[in-house]
């Protein structure tokens, strides 16, 4: 009786050790970013993330169902910087987001009205696009490009 008992319970100390472990694999694979329609929501918490502390950096987007209505940039470096170029990049397809040169000082903030109006955005759903920026650095003139981080939001109507 006394075996059987000691049997019962290692038996349970081993189903629920197993349970802890699926539940902690599961939640970094979804993390991860493994299982469609899991992960999408720590991958837009690290874009958020990275947006909020990155040199220049897309303080706001706001896009409607035929047309990008704002961007706004920012300047979180020392030195003034001369953006030539914002990208936004759904599978390929390129939208220039900007149509001149904008100057931004040390800190400083600028709503911008692009004109894309190839954006494939509908009106309620979340968006997300590649972006890719441009910039001058103003004492330097040394030229910088950075790429490869995703903006998101919800389209408007």
């Amino acid at each position: 009786m006394r075996i059987l008992k000691k049997l019962g319970q290692t038996a349970t100390e081993y189903l629920i050790i197993l349970a802890v472990v699926i539940v902690i694999a599961l939640i970094v694979v979804g993390v991860m970013g493994g299982i469609p329609g899991i992960g999408k929501s720590g991958k837009a918490g690290a874009d958020k993330a990275y947006w909020a502390t990155a040199k220049i950096s897309l303080e706001q987007v706001g896009i409607s169902a035929v047309q990008a209505d704002s961007i706004k940039i920012r300047n979180s470096q020392d030195d003034t910087v001369i953006m030539s170029s914002v990208i936004f990049d759904l599978n390929g397809v390129r939208n220039e987001m900007l149509t001149e040169n904008v100057t931004l000082a040390s800190g400083e903030s600028k709503l911008v009205s692009p004109t894309a109006t190839n954006l494939v955005c509908t009106a309620g759903n979340s968006f997300s696009y590649n972006v890719e920026m441009t910039y001058k650095m103003g004492a330097t003139g040394a030229e910088f490009t950075d790429k490869g981080h995703a903006i998101g939001g919800t389209c408007a109507n």
